[in-house]
């Protein structure tokens, strides 16, 4: 993906839904988590987003321990 490429390299694009599911998830390769937690750390937008995403990946492990 170019955004991937983009955001590894250290530009400041914002992160698409799918970067976000997969940084959430730690399911992308090591160099794209650098530039998304770089990008992070200035982009409240992205925040918000990867935070809303780890609280629903949150409550669906907790849901999945309920007898």
């Amino acid at each position: 993906m170019a955004g991937d490429a983009q955001i590894a390299a250290g530009l400041t694009a914002c992160l698409t839904d799918d970067q976000a599911a997969g940084f959430v998830a730690d399911e992308l390769a090591q160099d794209l988590r650098l530039g998304l937690a770089s990008h992070l750390d200035t982009c409240a937008r992205c925040r918000r987003l990867v935070s809303a995403l780890a609280c629903l990946d949150d409550e669906s492990v907790s849901r999945r321990g309920e007898p």
